[in-house]
């Protein structure tokens, strides 16, 4: 089984390290961050949807194992409603000032 480096050793000279800076050849080496998968959270994947992108955002919640297919099926079905009801409103708003404009221009 292959050993895993040790983070805290520079891989070129095997000197130990200050923050990212080798000691002994002063080599830069930025240290692995532990991150998890955006794609194994609840949270991420509700905002991208509601928040962020809408019905884009779609691919991401069934790329996710953090659902199961229900509830992906319903988020689908929410999230296609929600975003015809903002692009609704946004449609009717730019209508709304678009006609003000028109009024407002030939007054």
């Amino acid at each position: 089984m292959p050993s895993t480096p040790d983070p805290d050793v520079c891989p070129k000279c095997g000197a130990a390290f200050e923050s990212d800076l080798c000691v002994g050849c002063e080599l830069v080496v930025a240290k692995p961050v532990i991150q998890e998968q955006i794609l194994d959270q609840r949270l991420p994947i509700l905002v991208v949807l509601f928040c962020v992108m809408g019905v884009l955002g779609l691919p991401l919640l069934w790329l996710s194992p953090a659902f199961r297919r229900r509830t992906k099926v319903i988020l689908t079905i929410v999230v296609v409603i929600y975003t015809g009801l903002l692009a609704t409103a946004a449609w009717m708003a730019g209508s709304s000032a678009w006609q003000s404009w028109l009024e407002f221009v030939n007054s």
